[in-house]
């Protein structure tokens, strides 16, 4: 939760209006949302959602349950839905994703699912109303 937005107490209403906002999304073709399942339980363990594509760009966030880090589920996921995105969408041309500064283990996801990192973007993000710099990766597709 150190890293996220997500509300706190995360209640059934806010994941039904969660759910609302990305069925909206994905039928306006701005953007899907996918659960990330344990590959031995199948249970829920996370989310990964894509904003956009907005013309040759398309972005990516996450997040996953803590009991299930470290074990490559999140770069999966990622890659996973990287390759999705190129081919469901021929304009896309970079990928992108980011992490506030500090958020190490998300850096890690990030370059093991195939993105670079590009650098420091000063105040870019807030969190929890206050300006946050991040740390800016990208996938090309000819990569």
């Amino acid at each position: 939760m150190r890293w996220t937005d997500i509300p706190q107490p995360y209640t059934m209403d806010t994941a039904r209006s969660f759910v609302h906002r990305a069925r909206a999304k994905g039928h306006e073709g701005k953007g899907a949302a996918f659960a990330i399942s344990d590959p031995v339980t199948d249970q829920a363990i996370g989310s990964m959602t894509l904003h956009g594509p907005d013309g040759h760009r398309a972005m990516f966030g996450y997040w996953l349950h803590p009991a299930a880090r470290g074990r490559g589920l999140a770069s999966r996921a990622l890659r996973l839905i990287s390759d999705w995105t190129l081919d469901a969408h021929p304009e896309v041309v970079r990928l992108e994703t980011y992490a506030m500064v500090g958020n190490d283990a998300s850096m890690r996801v990030m370059e093991t699912a195939g993105f670079q990192r590009e650098g420091v973007l000063r105040q870019w993000d807030t969190h929890r109303g206050q300006p946050s710099d991040v740390v800016f990766y990208s996938r090309l597709r000819s990569e």
